[in-house]
């Protein structure tokens, strides 16, 4: 049947039962219209819901910031105690309860802050909107790690993906040469924190994927250092290593050129013994021949001369046998730091960033990309600060926009932010870079609507917000 037919016929079964096909029509409108309804009134329901739970929350004291989740070490809880030793009125209260506690403490409106090394989740954010608080994040510091060769160095590649990464490290991994990554044919050998060191906790975190990493969780040559300065050295050499193969060139250059003074020294000795040998036995023949006494004066006078610069010559032979022996012995010495040296070839290691700041000129880092992306990330202040870099994660201080409208609040993060560099530097931690401090200070002091925190990348700002703010 055509496509005219079928449409003659349906127009034709629309005659037949007069208004059937209309009336179906009207039907799934009024469904439409119904459910449509349905969740305007949900929506409603909701909103009442919300501004009631919002109501109902406690208030919160004057004078006093709750902080919340203030772990060991933690810059917030420095910041904390600063603040307070500054003559500030208001008084700051640490929690110990944890991060979790902390989260759900947040969003029934019983504290004012969280300290956590992680963003709020889903669950938790959800629990705060539930009570119509928006929630609002400020990065007051990061950390981050770098994973680096020795500067001079090459393996054949420069960018490496999060999971090859993982597979690197992991117990069981099946690299052992930089080939099997497609690099050059090099041994792989992995070197970083022991369990104890700084850095540990956070690589099993960040490569890992591993909360509570443990030394098992690693591959069985990882090679454990307790400090940062054995795992610079056991990728780049010591410092005696260095020195000694930085003078292997000129040592070699020095054995070869007194070499050639020996050898002539030798020669020059030679002589003089044949000329000791040939005045002492002219000497003999002139008394056999029975020369005049004025001539066997001269052959006396030969010989007497002949022995001295034998004696010289072989003083000065002997000191260039030694200095020859102490050059061979330098050298030797140099060429023994080299190969030292050459066996780090491959061998890379896992540094927190400060440190690697410090020690950048001797090391080569990789560029991470995350699996399956194809921008690969140099490690910098500016990549770890606004979270690029995969390899690093924020320190966050978490608030909704209710607690960030007490002055208490604002006078605090306040002073935080305009310490933070200094907090992040001094606890080996990569301080935000100058345009974040400056937006998120605006946030705190009110010249700014914060950006509200989503967990989908999308972001508002406060004024945005669809649920009431208090």
């Amino acid at each position: 049947m055509s496509n005219r037919r079928s449409l003659i016929v349906s127009a034709a079964v629309c005659l037949l039962f007069l208004g059937a096909c209309s009336g179906g029509n009207d039907s799934a409108e009024k469904t439409v219209s119904r459910e449509n309804a349905a969740a305007v009134r949900d929506e409603a329901a909701r909103k009442k819901e919300i501004a009631r739970n919002l109501a109902a929350l406690p208030e919160r004291p004057t004078g006093r910031v709750d902080l919340a989740g203030g772990r060991t070490a933690s810059i917030t809880t420095q910041a904390a105690d600063d603040y307070s030793s500054s003559g500030a009125t208001t008084q700051v209260e640490i929690g110990t309860d944890g991060v979790l506690q902390g989260f759900a403490d947040l969003c029934s409106g019983k504290v004012d802050l969280v300290d956590s090394i992680r963003h709020i989740s889903k669950k938790e954010l959800a629990a705060c909107q539930d009570n119509g608080l928006d929630v609002v994040q400020f990065q007051v510091a990061s950390d981050a790690l770098v994973l680096a060769i020795k500067a001079e160095s090459d393996v054949g590649g420069d960018c490496i993906d999060l999971e090859q990464v993982r597979t690197m490290f992991r117990a069981g991994s099946p690299y052992t040469s930089w080939r099997q990554l497609k690099f050059a044919d090099q041994p792989l050998v992995i070197a970083g924190p022991s369990v104890e060191a700084a850095g540990f906790a956070l690589f099993g975190d960040l490569g890992l994927d591993r909360a509570n990493a443990v030394l098992s969780d690693l591959r069985s040559d990882y090679r454990a250092h307790d400090n940062e300065l054995d795992t610079l050295t056991d990728v780049i050499g010591t410092k005696d290593d260095i020195e000694q193969a930085a003078y292997l060139s000129s040592r070699k250059q020095a054995v070869t050129a007194l070499r050639k003074e020996a050898a002539a020294a030798r020669t020059t000795l030679a002589e003089a013994e044949a000329e000791v040998t040939a005045a002492e036995e002219d000497r003999q023949k002139g008394i056999a021949d029975g020369r005049s006494a004025a001539q066997q004066a001269k052959d006396q006078a030969r010989q007497d001369d002949a022995y001295p610069v034998r004696d010289d010559a072989l003083v000065a032979y002997n000191a260039l046998k030694a200095d020859v022996k102490d050059a061979e012995s330098a050298a030797k010495k140099s060429a023994r730091a080299q190969r030292h040296l050459a066996a780090r070839q491959g061998r890379v290691g896992l540094f927190q960033f400060d440190y690697y700041e410090l020690e950048k000129e001797q090391l080569r880092p990789f560029e991470i990309s995350t699996e399956g992306a194809t921008d690969c990330i140099f490690p910098s202040q500016r990549t770890v600060s606004e979270g690029q870099y995969p390899l690093s994660r924020p320190v966050l201080v978490t608030t909704t926009t209710r607690s960030l409208e007490r002055g208490e609040v604002k006078d605090f993060m306040t002073t935080y932010l305009d310490q933070a560099t200094k907090l992040a530097t001094s606890a080996a931690l990569v301080a935000p870079t100058a345009d974040i401090i400056a937006e998120q200070r605006a946030w705190a002091t009110g010249e700014k609507k914060p950006t509200l925190f989503s967990l989908d990348g999308t972001a508002g700002d406060a004024s945005s917000s669809p649920g009431p703010a208090r």
